[in-house]
């Protein structure tokens, strides 16, 4: 995607008018992709907000939060937006994340073999909340009951 902008004055003629009869539109014009929005207009880009002042993009510049996500067998989408399938018969680490040493997350997919062919399948996913002596776990299985979280205090 690209942010081309620019300033465009240009003149129509009212062709419903006699051919005497012109009238004259300046347009402040920005180009964000495909389209083009008038003076003042505001999108979102991803996280952030984008403003066109005098055809040009003013855009915030905040880190956006990155989303991953784990389906089917072993396939994964990071965070950053790679995709990786991961086949092997083990316990990955899906995501982390840590503010200090008592509050933090991770979250763990178990693969196991599945079928004839050798492929693997998820069988269990961990989620880890808090840290030091104050974590609480959730695991989900596959096949079995869900868990009671009805004392989980987050």
């Amino acid at each position: 995607m690209y942010n081309l902008c620019h300033h465009d004055s240009r003149s129509y003629t009212d062709r419903q008018r006699s051919a005497t009869s012109v009238e004259t539109f300046v347009y402040n014009l920005s180009h964000h992709g495909p389209s083009s929005y008038p003076n003042g207009h505001v999108m979102t880009e991803e996280c952030n907000q984008c403003v066109c002042k005098s055809g040009n993009w003013s855009c915030t510049e905040r880190a956006c939060a990155g989303v991953c996500g784990a389906w089917g067998d072993s396939h994964v989408d990071t965070f950053d937006g790679a995709s990786y399938d991961f086949e092997g018969v083990c316990t990955y680490l899906l995501a982390k994340g840590v503010m200090d040493s008592s509050d933090g997350f991770d979250i763990e997919i178990q693969n196991v073999p599945c079928g004839t062919t050798g492929a693997t399948c998820s069988k269990t996913t961990t989620l880890k909340v808090g840290g030091g002596g104050n974590q609480e776990v959730v695991s989900l299985t596959k096949d079995a009951p869900l868990p009671d979280v009805s004392k989980l205090k987050r």
